[in-house]
């Protein structure tokens, strides 16, 4: 069974420290660049692979999508992600999170995403091609998938 270094207390917590960083290269480059990608959100269903604490996921929901599901290895960030969510007036019928592997995504119920995305965690991931034969299965015919 995969298990997640993001679930060691102190590795977790300096995470945080590391990504509340204003100038870290999540917030100067990665999200900009992801965000600016991004379709029109109104009214779709996505996918954030790696979701970590959620960030993605809020952004995702004040751009208007109507549903956002997060996978993510560390259940402690799954945690901080639904806190996050829940802080921000989300509820169980705008989001749900799923502790997986990416390489397990077939196993999650939903379908049909318009939107995955995944930043910053396709490298944790042996095979690429499974991988997105697995993303392609869950994906709308005219769906997009944007990563990093």
């Amino acid at each position: 069974m995969k298990t997640s270094i993001y679930d060691t207390p102190i590795f977790f917590e300096r995470y945080q420290q590391l990504r509340q960083n204003p100038i870290s290269l999540n917030e100067v480059v990665e999200k900009p660049t992801m965000f600016s990608l991004l379709p029109d959100l109104n009214g779709k269903k996505v996918l954030d692979l790696g979701c970590g604490t959620g960030v993605h996921l809020q952004h995702y929901l004040a751009c208007g999508a109507k549903k956002v599901v997060g996978l993510d290895l560390s259940a402690l960030m799954l945690k901080q992600a639904e806190s996050n969510l829940i802080a921000q007036g989300y509820t169980a019928e705008h989001f749900r999170l799923h502790c997986l592997p990416m390489e397990q995504l077939d196993q999650i119920p939903e379908q049909d995403f318009d939107l995955i995305t995944s930043s910053f965690a396709f490298h944790y991931v042996a095979d690429f091609a499974d991988l997105v034969a697995k993303i392609s299965a869950k994906l709308t015919a005219c769906g997009t998938l944007i990563f990093s």
